[in-house]
């Protein structure tokens, strides 16, 4: 392929590494964009984003733990390991690097936040108790 691309480049009278950075920035643009999409989607409608801590205090954590067992999915072979990673990981998030030691800075800095604590779950989105 990339001997394809250098031949293209000369035919057209490019200098090749303008080209391969032409080339590159296009690619990383054009990657930035579609990979940005969900993002900016969501900053469009921040009321919305917003919302997700309706239902979860830590709604960032349960979706890295969602890509954990996407992960831990693709390799459906090993079945048993694939439930001690998903147990472990939600075990990382929620006790040891994620969520509680949110929670403890949390308590201590924002005022109303031991009532948000009372009425909204910690890691699995639920209905907010009203």
């Amino acid at each position: 392929m990339a001997t394809q691309q250098r031949l293209r480049w000369q035919r057209c009278g490019w200098n090749e590494r303008a080209a391969l950075l032409f080339e590159t920035a296009s690619q990383g643009l054009a990657n930035m964009g579609v990979l940005a999409l969900p993002a900016l989607l969501q900053a469009a409608n921040l009321a919305h984003c917003v919302g997700l801590w309706r239902h979860s205090r830590h709604p960032n954590y349960f979706g890295e733990w969602m890509v954990w067992n996407a992960l831990a999915l693709s390799s459906l072979p090993k079945v048993l390991a694939l439930a001690y990673i998903s147990w472990e990981m939600c075990g990382v998030l929620t006790h040891d690097s994620g969520a509680k030691p949110a929670e403890r800075d949390s308590a201590r800095k924002r005022p109303g936040y031991a009532e948000f604590q009372c009425r909204t779950s910690m890691f699995f989105s639920r209905r907010p108790l009203d």
